[in-house]
């Protein structure tokens, strides 16, 4: 159904099974309730995605300047300490959204960013925390 995207981004298509589009109905929930958790930031849209737990949608709240050099978070990363580029962020974004990604630890391992569930404390989708979601979105 995706040999090209992720189930998050796949499309319906045109002769799309009713399976198929069950799921894609359940997709709407699932984006509602998930967000990145920072690693490396290597697979996280800084402009985009949601990702900033501290955060009211968990995304950037500032707008995107433009020339902005940073497309990934991983880009607002320094290397060598694995910390923040507090610096480049006091220029780019308000100051409220440089405290809430300075707050973000960073792992020191190059593990790759994981999307978690924000309705369960673990970060694991249950159909039970799914249901109520879509119950209080309604």
């Amino acid at each position: 159904y995706f040999p090209n995207s992720n189930f998050l981004n796949a499309s319906k298509g045109a002769r799309a099974s009713w399976a198929w589009v069950s799921l894609l109905e359940g997709r709407k929930i699932l984006q509602r309730g998930i967000w990145w958790h920072i690693s490396n930031g290597a697979l996280v849209n800084f402009w985009e995605d949601k990702w900033i737990p501290t955060n009211k949608d968990f995304r950037i709240n500032s707008c995107k300047p433009t020339g902005c050099p940073i497309l990934k978070v991983i880009d607002a990363i320094y290397p060598i300490t694995k910390s923040w580029y507090e610096g480049l962020l006091t220029n780019l974004v308000s100051r409220l959204d440089v405290r809430n990604i300075c707050a973000i630890p960073i792992s020191i391992d190059n593990l790759d960013d994981t999307l978690i569930w924000h309705h369960d404390s673990k970060g694991l989708y249950k159909v039970k925390s799914g249901y109520q979601e879509e119950i209080m979105f309604q």
